[in-house]
């Protein structure tokens, strides 16, 4: 396996914070307590933070260092280029999901913590409201996947 250059590792974070433009006025932090929870989950705590994500936050997420950073999809203008679902179901059964997913027609989504739903379903203060339709619109994902019982 070849070692990653310098100007590798830069154009990897150049890729992925592309892919995850967010908010430029906020971040996610989320922190692992050191607990598990019965169901062999570890127990994190999370907060928003009206503070920019910087490059070195960035870095430590890809590398795996904590605290992991949380990019808060809708942007300021209220626009949105990528979104996720926090699946906190357990046992996961990842086939069945992914089956599930192409029979309703929902793309794949890959997420991290509920911090994302919770922004955009209730909003955080400081921080510009969610139009009502991509609100919905969301919402109407969850119920389809069977999160929200209707």
């Amino acid at each position: 396996m070849q070692r990653q250059t310098g100007q590798d590792m830069t154009d990897v974070l150049k890729k992925f914070k592309s892919i995850f433009e967010g908010l430029d006025i906020a971040r996610g932090e989320t922190r692992k307590t050191g607990e598990v929870s019965a169901k062999g989950k570890s127990i994190t705590r999370s907060k928003t933070i009206t503070e920019p994500p910087t490059d070195k936050m960035w870095q430590d997420h890809l590398k795996g260092t904590e605290p992991a950073l949380g990019i808060i999809p809708i942007r300021r203008d209220n626009t949105c280029i990528w979104g996720c679902i926090d699946w906190d179901v357990y046992p996961l059964d990842h086939k069945e999901i992914v089956n599930d997913l192409k029979k309703k027609k929902i793309p794949i989504i890959i997420g991290g913590t509920g911090l994302y739903f919770n922004t955009i379903t209730k909003g955080i203060s400081k921080i510009p409201n969610i139009d009502t339709k991509t609100r919905n619109e969301v919402r109407s994902l969850f119920k389809k996947l069977g999160q929200i019982k209707a």
